[in-house]
C-alpha cells in the first residue's frame, strides 16, 4: 500500500481530486510504484482517481510537483510522506473533529527534528486573547512538562501558544510548533523570532501545507486537529465556548485521548466567559481537571502521573 511523496503531491492537483481520495488510492497499491506504472492505471477503473486522467495530464502534475519539492528542499524544509517508513506514528491517530474520519496528512513538511514526534508530546493550547492567569499557566505547565522531557506541541499563535512555546524555550525544553501554512511563511509575523528559536533550539515546525501556501480560514481549523494528532493528549488553559482550541480538544475527546482543562484557584475567574469552553469540554466530553494547587510537592506529582500516563 503506497504511493510516493511526489505523486501525492502530484494527484492531489487533479480538478476534483482531495486528499482522501489519493489515500484511498494508496491504500489498494501494493508496494511503491513508479511513475510509469502508476500512468498505466490511467484510464483505468482501478481506484476511480485516475479513470479520466490521460497519461499526459498525469505526466504534467508530477512534472510540477518534482519542481515543487525541489524548491521546498532548497528553502530548507524537509517532507515525508504517509507511506514512508519516517512519518511520524503519532500522526496516524489524526482524526476529524468528531473522530469519525482519518485525517492523517498525506504529507508532511517540517523544519527541524522530526523525530521529536517519536517520543512523548503533550498539545497545550488556548485563547489568543488570554487572561494573565493562562499565559502564567501556560508557561509554568511547559516549563514542567518540559523538563520532564515531554515535547510540548502548540500552534505559534498569540497568546496562550507563544506562552508554551516560550515555557519550554525557557528550559532548554523542546516545542513543535503546527502551523497553518507552508513554511516558507511565518504567521502572526510577530512570532517570527520565536519560530526561529524555536527550530534553532532543537524544536520542529511542521505543517501539512505546501511551500507558498497561504493563511485561509479553514486551514486553522485543519491546523487545530493536527495539534492533537501530534500529541498523545492535550490540555486547554483557556477556552470560550466557539474558541479555535475546541477544535483540537473535540479531536482529541473523540479520538480517546485524554483531555486536560486547567482548573484554576480563583472559583470566579473559572466561572468567567472567557473559560466557557473549558466548562463544556469537562461536562460534554470529559475534559479532566489540572488543577493548580500552591503545594508544589503535590503539584509536581499530579504532573508526574499525567506523564506516566502517556508513556
Amino acid at each position: 500500500m503506497a504511493l510516493t511523496v511526489t505523486q501525492m503531491v502530484a494527484l492531489q492537483t487533479l480538478p476534483r481530486v482531495g486528499k482522501k481520495r489519493v489515500r484511498a488510492l494508496g491504500d489498494k497499491i501494493e508496494g511503491f510504484m513508479s511513475d510509469d506504472e502508476l500512468a498505466e492505471l490511467c484510464g483505468k477503473s482501478y481506484g476511480r482517481l485516475l479513470q479520466n486522467v490521460t497519461p499526459e495530464a498525469l505526466s504534467q502534475v508530477l512534472q510540477a510537483a518534482r519542481a515543487l519539492l525541489k524548491r521546498t528542499q532548497k528553502a530548507g524544509i524537509g517532507f515525508v510522506g504517509y507511506y514512508d517508513q519516517d512519518y511520524p506514528k503519532v500522526l496516524k491517530s489524526t482524526t476529524s473533529e468528531d473522530g469519525t474520519k482519518d485525517e492523517s496528512p498525506n504529507v508532511l513538511y517540517y523544519r527541524g527534528d522530526l523525530e521529536l514526534l517519536n517520543g512523548t508530546s503533550i498539545a497545550l493550547i488556548g485563547s489568543r486573547e488570554a487572561d494573565p492567569q493562562a499565559l502564567k499557566a501556560c508557561t509554568y505547565l511547559a516549563e514542567q512538562f518540559a523538563h520532564r522531557g515531554v515535547n510540548i506541541v502548540s500552534g505559534l499563535a498569540l497568546g496562550c501558544d507563544t506562552a508554551a512555546h516560550q515555557g519550554a524555550l525557557n528550559v532548554c525544553g523542546k516545542t513543535t510548533a503546527v502551523l497553518a501554512h507552508g513554511l516558507d511563511l511565518v504567521f502572526p509575523p510577530q512570532n517570527l523570532k520565536l519560530a526561529h528559536e524555536i527550530v534553532a533550539q532543537g524544536g520542529l515546525l511542521i505543517s501539512e501545507y505546501e511551500l507558498g501556501a497561504g493563511v485561509e480560514n479553514y486551514t486553522f481549523i485543519q491546523r487545530d486537529r493536527l495539534q492533537a494528532g501530534c500529541a498523545q493528549a492535550v490540555i486547554v488553559a483557556q477556552a470560550r465556548y466557539h474558541g479555535g482550541s475546541m477544535h483540537a480538544a473535540k479531536a482529541a475527546a473523540n479520538s480517546g485521548k485524554p483531555l486536560y482543562v486547567v482548573e484554576y484557584s480563583d472559583p470566579e475567574f473559572n466561572q468567567s466567559s472567557a473559560n466557557s469552553g473549558l466548562r463544556l469540554l469537562k461536562e460534554d466530553f470529559g475534559a479532566l481537571s489540572l488543577q493548580a494547587v500552591k503545594d508544589k510537592a503535590l503539584m509536581a506529582q499530579s504532573l508526574d502521573a499525567i506523564v506516566a500516563r502517556l508513556q
